[in-house]
């Protein structure tokens, strides 16, 4: 199984990345919404709808650049409606 690196040379495992991951995207989401702030944190939009928890910088990026543990550190998480999320990724895959 692939393994990696934290900014402290140590190595992680993808599963246990993805577990961090998913729990610290749970929490994100319900600390934006006790906090009432239910909005796109790029656009401002305010719906009903489900908004996407993105990553300012990529799982991959955070991985590539070996700082694997800020892809669960709640900074580097926001709040998104779809539409801007779609535009998040793909500006991200373009640069």
């Amino acid at each position: 199984m692939a393994k990696y690196y934290l900014t402290d040379g140590s190595k992680m495992d993808k599963k246990t990345i993805d577990r961090k991951i998913t729990k610290a995207k749970k929490e994100y989401r319900q600390e934006r919404y006790l906090e009432g702030l239910s909005f796109c944190e790029h656009c401002g939009l305010s719906k009903s709808e489900a908004y996407d928890i993105s990553h300012v910088i990529s799982v991959n990026d955070c991985q590539r650049e070996q700082k694997t543990e800020l892809s669960w550190l709640s900074s580097n998480l926001e709040l998104l409606c779809r539409s801007c999320h779609l535009k998040h990724e793909n500006k991200s895959k373009i640069t």
